[in-house]
């Protein structure tokens, strides 16, 4: 038998059984918004505007459509299109009049229909557009040498370092931004990187320099380098505009810049809409930062000073890749100058854009966090960034390695922020996936902390019948123009349920990891650390919110608003901030455990080396005598400090077991959750990660409260068939569906025991069954190649088919059966319950005209009993595929193309559509009548 860790104390223990049947008790508030999800947990999706190119009726139908399968908002985003093909025509320029006449009437139908609508803040991403001007353009730090030798008395225009070729130019060809930096010399030759070991030696000429950049000076004796640095701009255009819409990226170190940008932005919308209050615009919106290359301002040298306390005019050969007197001295000055970049970027653009917004009643949301390097470079300590505004989003693709959800919902726990929002589902797939390929994903995002879903993308299509029609050159691909969007109600409601009950309280969490301070710093993705083990969750944290909303209450570290931890964990490394280190001491003083080796150094040149004989002084204070070997523990204070590498003894020897775990017969069994907490219940989601049944019991650390179970794919609330209660803990059994899911809630409710279990459906119902065979009636829509009807002798992927029409068919089919239906099978007590097998993709079941609910992942089982008679019943089953095989079709026979659309290859820009494998479709089965038990039901213990 596997076990995950189920080592609590088994005392008192009560075997509870308690009535299944009915609806829950207690929270009404909770119970119903979880069955009917409120708008502030629908998904949103990015709303893309291919080329800038709109037509206001297919606007408003677009929003309809997401309104009725349960969309809350759209992010307007002005986008280019990847388009070999040039079908799709040039529009309007962003923000110009047609344009902003687009979003008003956009905005004004979101208002009536009760959506909400984010603009992002360019055309593409990076902030910018055709209205900055060079001054606030995107800037880096450039330089070139000039060699002399002296004595001499040199007078010469010092020459331009080599500007990047895109860089902005005047009437005249030269650069529209120049601005000297510094001009340095430095004894030695040119040529090479410069190795400076004496700092003093180098002489800081830019007052010499006349604005013409002639230099006037008494070359000593011997060989000389002069460095001339300037700023000037590097040219770098949006990543994606759409045609007419181009524009330079904005300096984002410059606050100057950042309030020009929105402004102007700000200023067109009041124009078009007014006031936005009462409107349904709430957000704007900044993509994650892509810019590269070299990065500078031109008040960097100030604001270092400010921030750092010396002047790092005499560091700048660094930049170029030297060395300044030692690696020690140029790796502290590195430091330094990250720090710099990153509290620019926070505050000059992050903190400013946030200012900015509110101040005309808008949130700000961003992807603030990255993702970061290897994929781009971004300067940045990214939970500071994400602290900086309203609204955090990360994002995870589907076939690419960027998962920045963890990191996310960190910033969010740590700055007190309720939403979690992240950019889902993006990938370089098209059409390829429906709800079922997404659900683990969804999932696993849920337990790394997300609560808010905004899916990559929805396209606008100004033509009302092309199909799939013109997208985003990402998928995976939502809205009214994809294949299954007919049946997507069911898979939106349950990323909406997922999302409202995780947007509930606080998250529950043992162990907050401060993961230092090196200038750009980044959160991995969830992982299990190994001194800690599976069955305990943690937070991440950083400097800014250790020093102003870390306290200690009740011997445990806490925040403002509510979160709390049992340990701090200091990251193993040599230096430290001296005023987190402070901050530490203030901390154990006060009662708090922090778990950590010794740091033994400061991180930067401000005041060192005094600041190392003070850190020194201080971890001799907190550390003591220990040094993790003979001694691991220093009590101080009214805390302590532990040179540990255990954190499960450390937090079992302070009576806290594991927040969940659980055993299974299956040495493959995988289980994850997450865990919140209200004043009144505790909210765990736990998630099969197999494609496979599972049988667990699993272990959770409340002991004081009634379990339920929550099911988010239909909203439905039972009691628990039994559980088992300690003074710690409670186990219960589940029963998981392949990569199924499931709230467990425990509440304050009274709920009567019972004789007996209740059974809420299993892999294999119990009760006698009978096989739905053939022949079905196929019927299909006209214009795609199938013919109107077809007779399938047995059920077959609609790929197997010797009709190439229906071979090649996306869209939605329908299959007609009639079930003969006797007065036993319906008889009293008993239900009768139709599994449709393997689907591909998204079903829905209809009983005489009525609707019996819609299919989107195993088991597929409808319950027919409400809408059954005795004698002839019309079974009808809707089946949707995606897009991809009609493309594919389309791409491997001569004749009519029945698909438009700009996306020429399927999957990573590598696979064109004739080469790309089909897809299974259809209803394929075997299909099942079960009669069973009334306690038995179609619905699952898990989703």
């Amino acid at each position: 038998m596997t076990a995950r860790y189920l080592s609590f104390v088994m005392l008192a223990i009560l075997m509870v059984c308690c009535a299944c049947a009915g609806p829950a008790v207690g929270g009404p508030h909770l119970a119903e918004e979880f069955r009917n999800p409120p708008r502030s947990a629908r998904p949103a999706v990015y709303w893309s505007w291919i080329n800038g190119l709109t037509d206001q009726g297919q606007l408003t139908r677009e929003l309809e459509e997401l309104k009725a399968k349960g969309i809350g908002g759209v992010y307007i985003f002005d986008v280019g299109a990847q388009d070999p093909q040039k079908i799709v025509p040039a529009g309007p320029a962003f923000m110009g009049p047609e344009s902003l006449a687009a979003i008003g009437h956009a905005v004004r139908e979101a208002t009536r229909l009760g959506l909400e609508v984010g603009l992002v803040t360019s055309s593409s991403w990076n902030c910018g557009g055709p209205w900055i001007p060079p001054k606030y353009a995107s800037m880096g730090l450039y330089h070139r040498e000039v060699a002399v030798k002296g004595p001499q008395h040199f007078s010469e225009v010092l020459p331009l370092p080599t500007l990047p070729k895109n860089a902005p130019r005047d009437a005249q060809g030269q650069p529209a931004f120049v601005e000297n930096v510094a001009v340095l010399a430095m004894p030695g030759p040119a040529g090479r990187p410069p190795v400076i070991e004496d700092p003093n030696t180098i002489v800081n000429l830019t007052a010499q320099v006349g604005p013409d950049g002639r230099l006037d000076w008494e070359v000593p004796a011997g060989e000389w380098r002069i460095m001339r640095f300037v700023c000037a701009n590097t040219g770098l255009p949006l990543r994606l505009p759409s045609p007419n819409s181009g524009g330079l990226a904005i300096d984002h170190f410059n606050p100057e810049a950042t309030r020009f940008h929105f402004e102007y932005l700000l200023d067109k919308l009041h124009q078009e809409l007014g006031d936005f209050k009462g409107t349904a615009l709430k957000q704007m919106y900044i993509c994650s930062y892509e810019l590269s290359g070299s990065t500078w301002t031109p008040g960097f040298l100030a604001e270092f000073q400010k921030r750092r306390g010396y002047d790092m005019t005499k560091y700048l050969p660094v930049l170029a890749g030297g060395t300044v007197k030692d690696k020690t001295i140029t790796d502290r000055f590195q430091y330094d100058y990250r720090k710099t970049l990153g509290d620019l970027l926070v505050d000059a653009f992050y903190r400013m854009a946030t200012e900015l917004s509110n101040k005309h009643g808008l949130l700000l949301c961003a992807e603030a966090g990255g993702p970061g390097p290897p994929l781009h470079q971004v300067p940045v300590d990214a939970l500071k960034a994400q602290g900086a505004i309203d609204i955090p989003r990360g994002e995870f693709w589907k076939d690419h390695d960027v998962w920045v959800v963890k990191e996310t919902a960190c910033a969010a726990h740590i700055y007190g922020k309720a939403m979690v929002d992240m950019e889902a589902f993006t990938s370089w797939r098209h059409w390829q996936d429906g709800p079922f390929d997404l659900k683990l994903l969804a999932d696993r995002a849920f337990c790394d902390g997300a609560n808010h879903f905004t899916l990559h993308t929805a396209a606008h299509n100004p033509s009302a019948t092309d199909r799939p029609g013109w997208v985003y050159h990402a998928g995976t691909h939502a809205g009214s123009n994809t294949a299954w969007w007919p049946k997507a109600k069911a898979w939106l409601d349950y990323l909406s349920r997922c999302s409202y009950l995780l947007q509930q309280g606080l998250f529950v969490a043992d162990v907050c990891y401060y993961y230092g301070d090196q200038g750009f710093n980044f959160v991995p993705t969830k992982h299990t650390d190994p001194s800690l083990g599976y069955g305990y969750d943690y937070d991440v944290t950083n400097a800014e919110v250790m020093l102003s909303r870390m306290s200690v209450k009740d011997g445990r570290v806490v925040l403002p608003d509510g979160m709390g931890y049992e340990l701090l964990v200091l990251p193993e490394r040599e230096d430290i901030d001296p005023a987190v280190l402070q901050k530490i001491e203030q901390l154990v003083q006060a009662g708090a455990t922090i778990v950590g080796p010794r740091p033994t150094r400061s991180n930067g040149l401000t005041n060192y080396p005094r600041r190392d004989s003070e850190i020194g002084t201080a971890t001799q204070r907190l550390w003591g005598p220990c040094d993790g070997t003979t001694c691991k523990e220093n009590a101080f204070g009214k805390g302590k400090i532990v040179w540990g590498t255990n954190l499960r003894e450390i937090l079992q020897a302070r009576g806290i077991g594991p927040d969940f775990g659980f055993v299974c017969d299956d040495k493959e069994c995988e289980l994850d959750y997450i865990h919140r907490r209200t004043a009144d219940a505790d909210i765990y989601f736990v998630m099969n990660k197999r494609e496979k049944w599972q049988q667990v019991t699993c272990s959770f650390r409340v002991s004081d409260r009634t379990p339920q179970l929550w099911l988010p794919d239909t909203g439905e609330i039972t009691a628990c068939a039994s559980y088992e209660r300690t003074n710690r803990a409670t186990r219960l059994p589940l029963e998981l569906a392949p990569f199924g899911s499931m709230f467990v809630v425990f509440r304050d409710v009274a709920q009567p025991p019972s004789a007996g279990t209740a059974d809420v459906g299993g892999r294999a119902l119990s009760g006698p069954s009978w096989s739905i065979d053939g022949p079905w009636q196929v019927e299909f829509p006209p214009g795609w190649g199938a013919p109107a009807s077809k007779t399938l002798a047995k059920l077959i992927s609609w790929t197997e088919d010797r009709d190439q029409g229906v071979k090649y068919f996306s869209g939605v089919a329908t299959y007609r059966k009639t079930l003969d239906l006797t007065p036993d099978q319906l008889g009293a007590g008993r239900r009768l319950i139709l599994d449709l097998g393997q689907v591909r993709f998204v079903a829905e079941a209809y009983l005489n005209g009525r609707s019996l609910g819609i299919l989107w992942k195993p088991p597929f089982r409808v319950d027919l009993t409400g809408a059954a008679r005795p004698g002839a019943n019309e079974l009808v089953i809707e089946v949707a595929n995606t897009w991809s095989n009609r493309l594919v079709g389309d791409a491997c026979t001569e004749g009519r193309d029945y698909c438009r659309t700009n996306i020429a290859k399927s999957l990573t820009w590598t696979v064109p559509w004739k080469d790309t494998p089909l897809l299974e479709s259809g209803l394929l089965g075997p299909v099942r009548l079960t009669s069973v038990p009334t306690g038995e039901t179609a619905s699952r213990r898990s989703q």
